[in-house]
């Protein structure tokens, strides 16, 4: 949570106590045109009323947020349980698709990565070959358009 002189930084309809928001809306204003940006943000980030539907109309209007993509319960574990995605997005043009691929616990893994199971890049692999070839059928991925975005009120 920040303090009320923070929230002073920005436009009105942003002003919010929560870190994460800011942090978002502070990366949408100085990214440059063309530039591109990776976060990692709470799993539900995209979802919420007031300050998040102001940033979620923004980053699908002005940026092109092309890929989310979703990590499975621990992988910050011991720091944090909860679940978190990578939001993958440029400032070229509105999003007309948004491609999400899901990393899939390992065999053994029900819960998700602890401690003593910590995630590893070896777990990213799957995702890695996904992405240089995203209509390769891979099950852990898929697509949604903006249309089917507004339809929904995602």
């Amino acid at each position: 949570m920040e303090e009320d002189i923070i929230l002073a930084n920005f436009p009105k309809k942003f002003q919010t106590k929560e870190t994460a928001d800011l942090f978002m809306v502070l990366i949408m204003y100085r990214l440059k045109r063309g530039g591109r940006a990776g976060v990692v943000l709470p799993d539900g980030f995209l979802f919420g009323e007031g300050v998040k539907t102001e940033i979620k109309k923004k980053l699908l209007s002005e940026f092109d947020l092309h890929t989310i993509v979703r990590l499975p319960n621990g992988v910050f574990a011991p720091y944090t349980g909860i679940s978190t995605n990578l939001l993958f997005f440029d400032n070229a043009k509105p999003t007309e698709k948004i491609d999400f691929y899901q990393v899939p616990l390992p065999e053994g893994l029900k819960n998700g990565f602890t401690k003593t199971r910590p995630f590893k890049m070896e777990h990213l692999e799957g995702a890695k070959k996904w992405w240089d070839n995203r209509d390769n059928g891979d099950l852990n991925a898929y697509t949604v358009t903006i249309e089917e975005i507004k339809k929904s009120r995602i």
